[in-house]
């Protein structure tokens, strides 16, 4: 009888425990809740009075980013793309542009507010300011084309999270931001507070086409030219000379698809010359079927480093071309004419065996 009374009783504190701490869990949950919406509220109307909202992405025309570590970078926008103005007025890259207002319209349309209420084993969360104080954070400034500018401060993620960082839009209190804004303005896990180079903003497609519209390509030489002429009937023929007699229209077909992406390391050093028909250079042009003409050319400053190039697409801009993208572009005899004696440079000889 005493066994079942006992179990009677340790029955009847467990259920209570039960109702107890779910009470308490409930009640804490709408106080939580409650914080949050006031909070929420109070940032609304903070973000109303200062000034209009940013509800698009074409609604900013700059943006500026600044860190302790790494130089400021200046974004504007330029008719229907973007340059770095920050880099000689370099054109950006428009899918790294995109992807950084997408998280600025997120930010500052919705941000979340943060909630300082200790866990269940009594141990309040990270400080809501980390990473913002003490030189820590990454200042965003944007501005409208209504002249309106509003800033941003992106801080660190909270320990143990991967989707959210702390952050601040204006002057208001310290919220949940969207974690890809530290990603997409090329903040790396091992320098959480540095900036990386210009270089990371860069469009570095100097030249596009469709192939599909080129009716003839030539590639002038220091001593010769090489050609083709897309004919009548769609089909591309050697136009002029030729180093064999047979050729792989694949392989040209294929060079022609490259070439279309005409890609680059970064800007050459302002001092650099330019490249001019006094030198002895490789040109590139591709003719179009409206009459356009798609120019790249390029020279190799010594017999080591990489190569100096300017495209018609980026006038008045140098940049620097890997030296293996040199060889692709410029020297594509291998592929299109495989029977063809051998080539090389007379800058590649290491050694010459006479016997």
């Amino acid at each position: 009888m005493k066994v079942k009374a006992a179990i009677v009783l340790v029955l009847v504190l467990l259920i209570g425990a039960q109702l107890y701490f779910g009470h308490r869990d409930r009640e804490r949950s709408r106080a939580d809740a409650a914080a949050n919406d006031a909070r929420a509220a109070a940032m609304a109307e903070q973000a109303r009075q200062s000034g209009p909202a940013v509800s698009t992405a074409a609604d900013i025309v700059r943006i500026a980013v600044a860190a302790a570590k790494g130089e400021p970078v200046v974004l504007e926008r330029t008719g229907d793309g973007w340059a770095i103005a920050s880099y000689r007025g370099a054109p950006a890259d428009a899918g790294r542009v995109d992807r950084l207002l997408t998280d600025v319209i997120r930010a500052a349309g919705t941000p979340q507010p943060v909630v300082t209420t200790p866990d269940e084993t009594g141990t309040p969360p990270d400080s809501p300011v980390t990473g913002l104080e003490g030189g820590g954070g990454i200042g965003l400034a944007f501005t409208t084309k209504h002249n309106a500018t509003t800033s941003l401060t992106i801080g660190l993620r909270p320990t143990g999270t991967y989707d959210q960082v702390y952050g601040r839009v204006g002057e208001g209190a310290t919220a949940i931001l969207p974690a890809d804004l530290r990603g997409d303005i090329g903040l790396w896990h091992n320098h959480p507070d540095e900036l990386p180079s210009q270089e990371f903003w860069l469009d570095t497609t100097a030249l596009h086409f469709d192939p599909a519209d080129a009716v003839r390509v030539e590639v002038t030489y220091p001593d010769h030219v090489l050609a083709f002429l897309r004919g009548e009937d769609g089909d591309w023929r050697p136009d002029g000379y030729v180093p064999s007699d047979e050729w792989d229209r694949d392989g040209l077909t294929e060079w022609l698809r490259e070439l279309s992406d005409y890609t680059v390391l970064d800007l050459a050093d302002a001092d650099v010359p330019p490249v001019t028909d006094e030198v002895k250079a490789h040109r590139i042009a591709v003719t179009l079927a409206d009459g356009t003409v798609k120019t790249a050319t390029a020279l190799r400053l010594n017999k080591t480093s990489d190569c100096l190039t300017e495209t018609s697409d980026r006038p008045g801009l140098a940049f620097r071309l890997a030296d293996w993208r040199f060889r692709k572009y410029f020297h594509p005899i291998g592929r299109i004419f495989p029977k063809a004696a051998p080539a090389f440079r007379v800058e590649d000889i290491r050694f010459v065996d006479i016997r």
